[in-house]
């Protein structure tokens, strides 16, 4: 069952990420890349979650067939745009950058430079697929996995483990997105705080509303105030790229823990914005994962296209261009190549039942 106001956090982040590709509205290109970040604690909290679940209906998980059915949704629309960039640049270049290619086909752009800037995120992601799944299993086999002290010593120890990772970075070296911003194993702790928000749902729900319902407005505020720094850091400060990293994931934390556990929040959003407005949001965060994958092919291509043809219409409208046609792109490649086949996985590898 999909949750609205899920999808609409999904398309606030990605809204966040065009923003920061397309520098109009100087405040949203200067704090836009904390999109990636809200990404990656609803990718924690989402993907656990079917683990979870999985695990209190059966009392196991099959590890084989949840990463069969995660590459069925990430693989198709990655390797695409991957082959479509090889393509591309074969007929504007003439030749096929092999270093940059296979970086990206393995999933590890996160640590070698590939096609695009923006890929390294699903490198990290689909390192976390894999280590989540490994963990869950071994708590799975010795009985755990809904224990409490074993799900959070877990999570605490990966905090610990990629923020120290991250202090010391900066006294290594001077910033690189690479090394400060782009590993795995300094990022990852994001997507391990997501899990720990889905545990505490799906396993304490009555707990968990009770105690959000009682004091949602604190959490929300005490979320605006954990997000703050990023209106008045650079992500290149030294606290923003440390501490200001978990205290972002942080925040977002708090902020889907509020949304999720609220059963009136897609009334109040729809009177804070307009109904069809956070429509319109949600349904971009539906189709968030293809947008986000295939904006840059906007930026990159058409755009240098047009201005290449004397086709310059300003930033405006040149913005318009780019966000409109990012949507539209996601949206149409999502209708033919991800849903078709998220139904062929379905067909052939479907979620367990009993």
């Amino acid at each position: 069952m999909r949750l609205s106001q899920i999808d609409f956090l999904r398309g606030i982040a990605v809204i966040l990420v065009l923003f920061r590709h397309f520098k109009i509205v100087p405040v949203l290109y200067s704090i836009g890349w904390i999109g990636v970040d809200l990404f990656f604690v609803l990718s924690g909290y989402l993907v656990s979650g079917l683990l979870f679940k999985e695990y209190q209906k059966f009392g196991s998980i099959k590890p084989g067939l949840f990463l069969i059915r995660r590459g069925f949704k990430i693989y198709p629309l990655f390797y695409l745009a991957i082959g479509m960039t090889v393509v591309i640049n074969y007929f504007l270049k003439g030749t096929i950058n092999w270093s940059q290619v296979i970086p990206e086909l393995i999933f590890v752009q996160n640590y070698f430079k590939g096609l695009w800037n923006h890929t390294w995120s699903l490198g990290v992601e689909e390192h976390f697929y894999f280590l989540l799944t490994f963990i869950f299993f071994i708590l799975s086999i010795r009985k755990k996995l809904l224990h409490l002290n074993s799900v959070m010593g877990i999570v605490a120890v990966t905090i610990l483990i990629c923020l120290s990772f991250r202090i010391y970075n900066n006294y290594a070296a001077p910033f690189n997105y690479y090394t400060h911003l782009f590993n795995s194993h300094i990022r990852i702790d994001g997507l391990m705080f997501g899990v720990f928000i889905s545990f505490l749902h799906n396993t304490r729900r009555e707990a968990f509303n009770r105690f959000v319902s009682g004091k949602r407005t604190l959490l929300y505020l005490l979320s605006a105030v954990l997000i703050s720094p990023v209106f008045f850091l650079s992500v290149s400060n030294v606290y923003m790229n440390t501490i200001g990293l978990s205290s972002l994931y942080i925040g977002f934390g708090i902020l889907i823990a509020a949304f999720v556990s609220d059963e009136k929040i897609n009334d109040k959003m729809s009177g804070i914005m307009s109904r069809p407005g956070y429509l319109a949001v949600s349904k971009i965060g539906f189709y968030s994962y293809s947008i986000y994958l295939f904006h840059m092919f906007i930026e990159r291509y058409l755009l240098t296209f047009m201005e290449k043809a004397g086709f310059d219409f300003g930033i405006i409208i040149n913005f318009l261009i780019y966000f409109i046609m990012s949507i539209v792109t996601g949206i149409v490649l999502s209708t033919f190549v991800e849903i078709p086949f998220l139904n062929m996985r379905d067909k052939y590898f479907p979620k367990r039942v009993g």
